[in-house]
């Protein structure tokens, strides 16, 4: 009698977190606020980090940060002021640099 191995799961990368306090990227109140700025960096119906990083001259990861955290550093906001075509302003952004 031949015993047949039959093949469960496939598992790779990262193991599901079990963080229940974890968010999403795009959860947070400035990536509503790119969304609605930058509506040339829409991709699938959301917005691209790595358009935004692409267009500004940062890393991927850097945008995946700030939207994570809903934080920005005050070169990253004037980046974005500068790159969004007039439609972000110091106003629009201080309570992410300041949070």
């Amino acid at each position: 009698m031949t015993t047949q191995l039959v093949p469960g799961p496939i598992k790779s990368g990262r193991p599901r977190s079990t963080n229940t306090d974890a968010r999403k990227f795009y959860d947070g109140k400035l990536y509503a606020l790119l969304l609605k700025a930058m509506p040339q960096h829409v991709e699938g119906g959301r917005l691209s980090p790595k358009k935004v990083a692409d267009a500004i001259g940062v890393h991927k990861f850097t945008v995946y940060k700030w939207l994570t955290r809903d934080f920005l550093s005050q070169k990253g906001a004037n980046l974005l002021i500068e790159k969004s075509d007039g439609e972000l302003t110091a106003k629009d952004l201080i309570s992410f640099v300041l949070s």
